[in-house]
């Protein structure tokens, strides 16, 4: 019998970063709270064509919270309509009490030793970490991974609710460990972290052939310098042995040979690889001026299974600052950078990325104000030997942004005028490849805002351009828009109007319109419970493809308490 209502997720972890139990005697024994929420939506297709969504749909959700003694323990349930079977309960618990210069993990955490490490990846297990004055020190074990036997794509008979298929995984375990001295100021880390798959706790089926019980050591130096509170020096380096099945047969690497540090913690095989990572940043810090530059390098090998994920193979320098000046009035930042692949030189080419942003901000006076940001993305490969023109890559990404405001309040009146002008640009210089990437947006936007903070009533009218400058053709939308909000004098009712309306060309010609339209409102029954109500439609034409002429109508109700 097919179940109509699913338990689609249920969350459970205690989550105590920071509790000192130093305080346990003043904290009350249980403390209960959190919310409840039911939404209700509907949508009805009026134009008489296939229907995008479920007419009827439901969702129930709750977030109570039981804090034991200043422990909290959030759960999280969700229930709706589209389900087809009945899934488990997925729990994760951990918690990390403290006292004093001494914190303990227990149960599912994420901890970071450094990036290139132990660098924020969930595990399952225990962990301390000891700061008594200037010494630092750390140290973790557990569960990374859990066994996953998996399923191709299709419909699985183990989890039927997942039909895109998952790939198998075999159970990950292992440790890391943190040692340094110094505060948060100026400091000195060496961290090693080893991790490895079990080969016993999968039985991988032919068709996964590609997955592999691998094995990783990473060892890793963080520092900071800080002078005169003004100046500082960061450094973020790290070196890893990677291999890619721990079955293959033992082999000699003379690159790892001269890294005895290393070598000593893992069987050296077949698939045994050496990767390499760091950056370092120098700057100064004032009130109202800052400069750093940074330089980071990460080899085409290098990989952690302490982190999520890194972009490899990558060279990059980067400089940034930002300026105040004229008491505030004038803010101005910039970043300009230079990034190259290939740093492990096996590529018949290097390419080359130019980076370059600037923010300007200027208030000229209580009333009149001006935004204006730009930015340069650019791409070229610099080529070791002679390459047809029509496979060379190079491209340049602009867009600028000017955004001028006023804003005035004349009585019990606030008046306030915005524009919005935007301008991107995408221009591949490759004669070929041009026809298809080329790009070219115009947006512009004019709106002006009449408020009465008195009767809480604010009147919003705009105006809309947009213009796509594409190589085969171009489009244009030009349109108005409006907004109406009112509260009430109690705060407990607010109501909102949206309107926006475009017509639409291509090539200069007339192709249709868009109109989008949505009523929301909002009712405080008591402090803690509240009722929501919108009503929307959309009314599409386009006289070039049928599939999008269609109008809808959606409806959402919701009531949420907490306690």
């Amino acid at each position: 019998m097919r179940i109509s209502f699913l338990l689609i997720i249920i969350i459970v972890s205690i989550d105590l970063q920071a509790q000192d139990l130093a305080n346990l005697k003043g904290q009350k024994p249980i403390v209960l709270s959190g919310g409840i929420n039911v939404n209700v939506s509907s949508y009805t297709n009026l134009s008489g064509k296939t229907d995008r969504l479920d007419p009827f749909s439901w969702t129930l959700s709750a977030t109570p919270t039981a804090t034991v003694y200043g422990v909290q323990i959030p759960v999280f349930f969700l229930l709706n309509k589209q389900s087809r079977s009945l899934t488990g309960p997925f729990q994760q618990f951990g918690l990390s009490p403290s006292y004093k210069w001494a914190k303990l993990h227990l149960g599912y955490r994420n901890i970071t030793f450094s990036p290139y490490t132990l660098g924020g990846r969930l595990f399952n297990g225990v962990g301390v970490e000891l700061n008594p004055g200037k010494f630092r020190f750390g140290a973790t074990y557990g569960q990374f991974q859990k066994a996953e036997i998996g399923y191709l794509a299709g419909i699985s008979t183990i989890t039927p609710n997942l039909p895109n298929g998952i790939s198998p995984a075999y159970k990950r375990t292992g440790f890391a460990m943190k040692m340094g001295i110094g505060t948060e100021q100026n400091f000195l880390d060496v961290s090693f972290l080893k991790i490895q798959d079990d080969a016993n706790s999968l039985t991988v089926p032919k068709n996964f052939a590609t997955v592999t019980p691998d094995e990783n050591v990473v060892l890793g130096i963080t520092s900071q310098i800080t002078l005169f509170k003004r100046f500082f020096w960061k450094n973020d380096l790290a070196a890893s042995i990677y291999t890619r099945d721990i079955r293959t047969a033992a082999f000699a690497n003379e690159k790892i040979d001269k890294l005895p540090v290393l070598k000593n913690f893992v069987n050296l095989r077949t698939g045994t690889s050496l990767g390499y990572a760091g950056e370092t940043a120098l700057g100064v810090q004032f009130d109202k001026f800052s400069l750093q530059g940074q330089y980071k390098l990460i080899s085409l090998d290098y990989q952690s299974m302490g982190a999520y994920f890194f972009n490899t193979d990558v060279e990059e320098i980067t400089v940034s600052g930002n300026v105040t000046l004229a008491n505030g009035k004038i803010q101005a930042a910039g970043t300009y950078g230079v990034q190259n692949d290939n740093v492990s030189k096996i590529k018949e080419f290097t390419t080359q990325r130019k980076i370059g942003s600037a923010n300007l901000n200027f208030q000229f006076s209580p009333t009149l104000g001006l935004s204006i940001n730009y930015s340069n993305f650019g791409t070229t490969q610099n080529l070791q030997q002679r390459v047809i023109d029509t496979l060379k890559i190079a491209q340049v990404n602009q867009s600028l942004m000017i955004a001028p405001r006023w804003f005035k309040m004349m009585g019990k009146t606030s008046h306030s005028i915005n524009g919005v002008f935007s301008y991107q640009n995408a221009n591949d210089l490759n004669t070929v490849s041009k026809v298809q990437t080329d790009f070219n947006n115009i947006f512009a936007s004019l709106s002006y805002a009449y408020g009465r903070p008195v009767q809480k009533i604010t009147l919003t009218p705009g105006l809309i351009y947009i213009k796509n400058l594409l190589p085969i053709y171009n489009t244009t939308s030009v349109g108005i828009s409006f907004m109406a909000q009112k509260g009430s004098k109690k705060n407990n009712l607010s109501s909102s109007l949206s309107v926006n309306y475009t017509q639409n060309s291509q090539n200069g010609e007339a192709n249709g319109s868009t109109l989008n339209a949505r009523l929301n409102s909002s009712y405080k029954l008591t402090a803690k419970q509240q009722f929501n109500l919108s009503v929307s439609t959309i009314v599409n034409s386009d006289k070039k493809i049928e599939r999008r002429n269609f109008q809808e109508l959606y409806m959402n109700a919701g009531y949420g308490i907490n306690f």
